[in-house]
């Protein structure tokens, strides 16, 4: 069960990574479906495969449904298309993955995190970096979820559970997708802080004070 729940998070990872952008890249279905998948691990945990497995049912139905966004087969288990490192040492390439995600260039976003992980620097790292920078330039987008989701799945790659996805050749993909979507989305905005928001409500503030 856990292989096939991790099958269903690298594809919907996969699928974030290489989802076209020139129209409508489908984000709230392509975030809906990795967030969906990743939660079938406590569904698993807490219910059971039986459970677990009508989950995976409801998984693959939003996937069969989503087929409108044209995103091309690709098995999982083939490596990535190399990409050269975005820069020399490891501080400055991470600087020229938020520099792309600043200036809202979705497809030298996606690349240049490709580089970085195939070169070797620490994603863990990266992945901070661009939390940090989601935060503080949140659109109201609702990138909470999908940012926590990423972190979950990322520390399941990097640990040391097969099942759970560590060592998967298409694991890279969960920050090259969520640096394409951050990016993408990083221009529109839909009103008030989402994370200010979570950030006052932490501090105590009730709602009443904050529009105060």
């Amino acid at each position: 069960m856990d292989r096939l729940i991790t099958s269903f998070v690298l594809l919907a990872a996969d699928r974030m990574a290489r989802a076209p952008v020139a129209v409508d890249a489908g984000w709230p279905n392509l975030t809906r479906e990795l967030n969906l998948a990743s939660s079938l691990r406590a569904l698993n945990r807490h219910g059971g495969a039986a459970v677990a497995a009508r989950g995976l049912f409801h998984a693959a139905w939003h996937v069969f449904a989503d087929r409108w966004i044209n995103i091309d087969h690709r098995p999982l288990s083939e490596p990535l298309q190399p990409q050269p490192p975005p820069a020399a040492n490891e501080d400055a390439a991470a600087a020229r993955v938020l520099d792309a995600m600043q200036t809202l260039d979705v497809e030298a976003a996606g690349a240049r995190v490709a580089g970085y992980v195939q070169a070797g620097y620490s994603g863990e790292r990266l992945l901070h970096d661009m939390g940090r920078a989601i935060l503080q330039d949140d659109t109201g987008h609702e990138i909470l979820p999908t940012l926590r989701t990423v972190f979950d799945e990322w520390g399941n790659a990097t640990g040391t559970h097969a099942d759970l996805g560590a060592g998967h050749p298409a694991s890279a993909q969960l920050l090259v997708g969520l640096a394409r979507y951050a990016t993408d989305v990083r221009s529109n905005s839909d009103g008030r802080s989402a994370a200010v928001t979570a950030m006052r409500f932490a501090e105590g503030r009730t709602t009443v004070e904050m529009f105060e």
